[in-house]
C-alpha cells in the first residue's frame, strides 16, 4: 500500500443520522465486569496507539460478531480511524 492511498479528501462526505439515546445505547465502560472492562480498554489503548503511529488507519469490518464489538470500540472511543464493510455475500444460500 502506498503511503497517498488515504489521502484526505477523496472520499465524498457521508452524513449518518443523529445518535438516538435510548435503552438501546451500549452501557459505559465502568459498568462493565472488571475483566471485561481491561480487555476494551486494552482494546483501546491498542488502537489509540496504532492511531498515533499510523496517521491513517481504517478498518475492515467483516461484519462478523469479533467486527461488531471492534467496530463499537472503535466508533465510541477512536472515531479517527475510518471504518468500511465489504459484501462479500458469503452468507447469502
Amino acid at each position: 500500500m502506498h503511503s497517498n492511498s488515504f489521502r484526505q479528501g477523496t472520499v465524498p462526505p457521508y452524513s449518518f443520522p443523529p445518535v438516538i439515546e435510548s435503552e438501546t445505547t451500549r452501557p459505559p465502560l465502568s459498568e462493565l465486569s472488571k475483566a471485561l472492562r481491561e480487555r476494551a480498554e486494552d482494546s483501546i489503548s491498542q488502537l489509540r496507539g496504532a492511531r498515533r503511529g499510523i496517521q491513517n488507519v481504517c478498518y475492515a469490518n467483516s461484519l462478523g460478531s469479533e467486527s461488531i464489538v471492534l467496530t463499537d470500540l472503535i466508533w465510541g472511543s477512536v472515531p479517527e480511524i475510518d471504518i468500511f464493510s465489504v459484501d462479500t455475500r458469503a452468507l447469502v444460500s
